[in-house]
């Protein structure tokens, strides 16, 4: 992966289980890179998320291999498997912090929703995280950009929000290729080589803690 000329590399992080992947997570990672000037946006699916004790559905390889497909086809998106990996709970803050030694002169993102965000005070040292990566926030569900930032607390300088609506959807599902990620109904997640299509919009599911 080259920056361009002059530049550090922008790198996104977007977690979660990915259990299965659906357009929700696509359109996201999309329109981060697009609307933020990313070179790259990685999806780091969660190896033992923090906040489900019982695990995902499906074990991580099989996540891994359902990422694979929706991202294979565009050079701007890519898998970390870091989270797999690593054992023990899938704590972001872990997460950024080899990202960060992997690609020490990196500007990191790290991809999250508004719900996530108003989450954070609860997660695996947040302080650390907003040190890391600055915060691409999706908002959603009518929180105002004063209550994030309050939940973001020193990481509010640092945070940019990404919109998403219904234009910005259609613009992102005409970016995301589908020779390589082929939209199925979401009953289809028993099928490895299918991504459901899911909801247009940013996944509502739990973030990687």
């Amino acid at each position: 992966m080259t920056a361009r000329p002059g530049a550090e590399a922008r790198i996104g992080l977007l977690g979660g289980t990915f259990d299965p992947p659906h357009m929700g997570h696509m359109v996201m990672a999309s329109e981060a890179r697009w609307q933020l000037g990313l070179e790259r946006v990685l999806l780091v699916p969660a190896g033992s998320p923090p906040h489900k004790p019982a695990g995902p559905d499906l074990p991580g390889d099989d996540r891994a291999r359902l990422v694979e497909p929706a991202v294979a086809d565009d050079p701007w998106l890519g898998l970390s498997r870091l989270e797999l990996e690593r054992p023990g709970p899938s704590y972001t803050v872990e997460t950024l912090a080899a990202m960060r030694r992997a690609l020490p002169e990196a500007a990191l993102w790290f991809v999250l929703g508004a719900d996530q965000l108003l989450a954070l005070p609860t997660w695996h040292r947040p302080e650390r995280i907003v040190e890391l990566a600055r915060l691409a926030v999706v908002p959603r569900g009518g929180h105002g950009r004063e209550e994030l930032e309050a939940a973001a607390d020193e990481g509010a300088t640092k945070m940019s929000s990404v919109r998403i609506d219904a234009v910005s959807a259609l613009r992102a599902s005409i970016r995301v290729s589908y020779r390589a990620c082929r939209v199925y109904p979401s009953d289809a997640a028993d099928d490895p080589t299918r991504v459901p299509l899911g909801d247009a919009v940013a996944p509502s599911e739990p973030q990687t803690q």
